[in-house]
């Protein structure tokens, strides 16, 4: 029994110290081991991905095994992957352990986004905006209401989800007519508790609409100022790079430093980089192109999660494809699809929007698929300056981001780059 005692010691220290590079434990062994990034007692001080293949039902019992890697004195926090299956049961159970995660950090960090889980991270699920997505979602599938986005169901599926949430009381079925029920009082806790009496099908459709539309209703409410979820990570596709291009600092009147940083986002993605990305996805790559007057539009065709999505040369971030959007479009050879795509990557440095690229004239203030963004983030002391900073972006409400550059991570308020060019030379006045 000492000798396996032992064993399990070395083990973890050669985990601690880098050697070996994972590290799996059991629920038995969850207690009174520490796998965190101590810079003053183990050299490993990278970053602890914690995944956890069969959460316990028990929200104690997750905190105590997600302690395991989350500790004071750490260089960087965990990131948590819950493995769940699309059903209303397990999904309502990660929203608690988010919302009690999120509580905790809240205290101990003074930041309710430090402790971050790669799901359900800002979703508060528990809230008026979480309602306010369910009440959403069942107008849109009544048709009272028009998707905000392209739902990536046929009708034929959503007709049978439909038919599900009739027998659970939410909806009434007329003539071949869906109508919400009357007398039903909709909240979040009783709508997925009555999701769980669906077939498992029917769930995991219900789900990722409620994702699609509480995730719509919070970028219209975030851009709208009525939505505060503290500091924001600004998360870009894979690929996607941060370079910081100038970094200007001024002595403020506190004696601290506040410091303007101008920063370029290329969205776009070479081919070197977009290979492995595709043989990870596994299948064949399908290319296909918009028709432009001067040139083409290569798009690539993807699966996951079985529905359709995709990409281009100049921006990375995925967009849902429909059946109808394939017909009559011949798909291109791998080899063509690699001459375009590396054609279009270079052609677009030069281009502010995809319509120029296409047809070689659109309005100068079209950004629509442009590959490089600039952003401007203040850091340093902002509450020397945040009267400054308010009075230019003409509101009191400025986001709070977080962002990792080829520099490292930057904190600080962003703002419009016209406005923060404002800012510098009011600093320059200011603070010669």
């Amino acid at each position: 029994m000492l000798c396996i005692y032992l064993y399990f010691l070395l083990e973890k220290e050669l985990f601690q110290r880098g050697f070996k590079k994972y590290a799996i434990i059991s629920d038995a062994s969850s207690t009174g081991v520490s796998l965190h990034s101590d810079p003053t007692k183990d050299p490993n001080t990278g970053r602890r991905i914690h995944i956890t293949l069969e959460v316990p039902w028990s929200a104690d019992k997750v905190l105590q095994q997600l302690g395991r890697t989350h500790r004071s004195n750490q260089t960087t926090p965990p990131k948590y992957v819950f493995i769940v299956s699309p059903v209303a049961g397990e999904e309502r159970f990660i929203w608690s352990i988010s919302e009690r995660l999120s509580s905790l950090t809240a205290i101990t960090q003074g930041d309710r986004n430090a402790a971050k889980t790669s799901h359900l991270t800002t979703k508060l699920v528990n809230s008026t905006m979480g309602l306010k997505a369910v009440q959403q979602l069942i107008l849109c599938l009544a048709k009272l209401s028009v998707m905000p986005f392209r739902c990536p169901f046929e009708e034929t599926k959503l007709n049978i989800v439909k038919k599900q949430l009739c027998a659970v009381e939410f909806l009434d079925e007329r003539n071949g007519e869906f109508f919400p029920r009357k007398k039903t009082n909709v909240t979040v806790n009783r709508f997925f508790n009555r999701l769980l009496g669906c077939n498992i099908f029917s769930q995991a459709i219900i789900i990722k609409l409620f994702y699609l539309v509480m995730d719509y209703m919070v970028t219209v409410a975030m851009r709208k100022k009525l939505f505060d979820v503290g500091i924001i990570d600004l998360q870009f596709p894979a690929g996607t790079l941060a370079k910081v291009v100038i970094s200007s600092s001024f002595p403020c009147d506190s004696e601290a430093i506040v410091t303007i940083h101008e920063i370029e986002v290329d969205f776009g993605i070479s081919w070197e980089r977009i290979i492995p990305i595709m043989r990870k996805r596994g299948s064949i790559p399908h290319f296909v192109t918009i028709e432009g007057s001067e040139n083409q539009q290569l798009i690539y065709i993807f699966k996951m999660d079985g529905v359709l999505y995709g990409c281009s040369p100049n921006d990375t971030k995925h967009f849902n494809i429909s059946a109808d959007f394939l017909k009559n479009r011949k798909p291109l050879s791998f080899a063509d699809g690699m001459v375009l795509w590396e054609h279009q990557y270079n052609e677009m440095e030069n281009f502010f929007c995809i319509h120029h690229y296409l047809d070689g004239k659109c309005h100068n203030t079209c950004k629509e698929g442009s590959r490089k963004q600039e952003l401007v983030i203040i850091s340093g002391d902002l509450n020397s300056i945040w009267n400054i900073i308010c009075k230019r972006t003409n509101t009191s409400n400025v986001n709070i981001v977080r962002l990792k550059t080829d520099e490292g991570f930057i904190v600080g308020a962003i703002v419009n780059p016209c406005v923060g060019q404002i800012i510098e030379k009011d600093f320059q006045l200011r603070w010669k």
